[in-house]
């Protein structure tokens, strides 16, 4: 009888490290778990701020955007009017010619000029 108690005793004492052995371990793995949540929050976090950043960049673009899209029809209207205004006035508009004062000068030998630019 003293023998079977032993056993049990024995058993028991087998279990319970086998259970101690088993708690250690799933504690060990739920800390891990947890580490993994707190870096996932971490990302997430940071992905948010970014996210955030983007929205705000994204509407400052929009912003511009709208902006330079008016710019470009005031422009646009401008261009209508003074084109209606030429066509009135029968005006005709061409773009200058400019050319270096150096060319002017090495044909005409005026040395002051150098490097000056005219209009004709």
């Amino acid at each position: 009888m003293v023998n079977s108690d032993e056993n049990k005793i024995d058993q028991l004492l087998k279990m319970m490290q086998y259970l101690t052995d088993e708690t250690q371990q799933l504690t060990t793995e739920v800390k891990g778990i947890k580490e993994e949540q707190r870096e996932y929050r971490n990302d997430l976090r940071e992905l948010r701020k970014e996210i955030n950043e983007f929205k705000q960049s994204n509407q400052q673009l929009q912003k511009e955007n709208d902006e330079m899209k008016q710019e470009l029809k005031i422009v646009k209207m401008k261009v209508e009017k003074f084109e209606k205004e030429r066509k009135a006035n029968n005006v005709i508009v061409q773009g200058y010619r400019w050319i270096q004062i150096t060319q002017l000068c090495s044909q005409r030998g005026y040395g002051k000029f150098r490097g000056k630019r005219i209009r004709y």
